[in-house]
């Protein structure tokens, strides 16, 4: 199922991420039909994998967090925008649920990973950022890259919220996707052209970790299983 020349050719990141996207696909189908019985798993993860996977994941959230908070530096202003365009109703949901009174703090991943991809949003704030040709280059634009690998992310998260562990591919799959969305943020903060520095969300320890998704579980739960 993966790319292989015989020449020794070495695979591309882009064509990794193509195959493991494909396997992944996959492995989605055979949940929803029992028929399907092909293998797919490449090998058998170790915990420190998953442990891992979580720490990513976790990395993840706090860099959309951070990102959008330097993008709306002033809370009011942020509240304002996210009443006009998400309604006054979701705004108070999302500021009980918030720690501190912080719609952010309240928000899912996917609305998240949505005040960053939003097409005008992202032209606004974000695109100097993630305009790196060493990464999100799968799709013709960065932004729709950065979409999909956050969409990918969301199910791989979802998982972990279900307490279901994430197979090979998806482990691979979300160890490429991390990079590829880090890696332009992480020059950007290098070149001190950002404050954001995705590398410090990745150290936690067992208990922070236990605690960031004991409260991802709680949020999930309030919304629904959204």
């Amino acid at each position: 199922m993966f790319p292989q020349y015989d020449s020794g050719q070495e695979v591309s990141e882009n064509q990794l991420l193509a195959a493991l996207r494909f396997v992944t696909s996959l492995e989605h189908l055979r949940q929803q039909q029992p028929l399907l019985t092909y293998q797919t798993e490449l090998e058998d993860p170790d915990q420190e994998a998953h442990l891992e996977a979580q720490r990513q994941l976790r990395a993840i959230e706090l860099t959309l967090k951070a990102l959008i908070a330097r993008a709306w530096p002033d809370r009011a202003s942020l509240n304002h925008y996210l009443k006009q365009h998400f309604g006054p109703d979701r705004l108070r949901q999302w500021l009980k649920q918030g720690e501190d009174q912080h719609a952010l703090e309240g928000m899912l991943f996917s609305e998240l990973a949505l005040m960053v991809v939003d097409k005008k949003l992202f032209a606004r704030h974000y695109v100097r950022i993630f305009n790196d040709a060493s990464a999100l280059t799968l799709f013709a634009e960065s932004r729709t890259t950065l979409r999909m690998f956050l969409d990918d992310c969301r199910l791989a998260r979802n998982e972990v919220i279900a307490r279901q562990p994430l197979t090979s591919a998806q482990l691979m799959l979300l160890n490429v996707q991390y990079q590829q969305i880090v890696r332009p943020i992480q020059r950007a903060y290098a070149e001190k052209r950002t404050r954001v520095n995705p590398a410090s969300f990745l150290l936690a320890d067992e208990r922070e970790l236990r605690q960031f998704w004991e409260t991802a579980r709680l949020k999930d739960r309030q919304a629904g299983g959204r």
